[in-house]
């Protein structure tokens, strides 16, 4: 098999995952960008976080933690 010259690799995903642990045990998986997750889990992660829930693009209810996961 020959190796195709033209082929290119996956840019580097620069976005973090971070998951969203809610009071009654259920989970939300987000990705944020790396400008802001760039201390892990802190203030401005928090706000885009209740941001996105408040949005509707993750389940609304009590956050219990926030884990940065990648």
């Amino acid at each position: 098999m020959t190796w195709d010259q033209s082929y290119r690799s996956r840019r580097r995903d620069r976005q973090k995952l971070f998951v969203v642990n809610y009071a009654d045990g259920s989970r939300a998986f987000l990705r944020v960008p790396h400008e802001i997750a760039a201390f892990g889990v802190s203030p401005p992660v928090m706000k885009l976080v209740r941001e996105v829930q408040a949005r509707g693009e993750i389940p609304a209810g009590d956050i219990a933690s926030l884990i940065a996961a990648r």
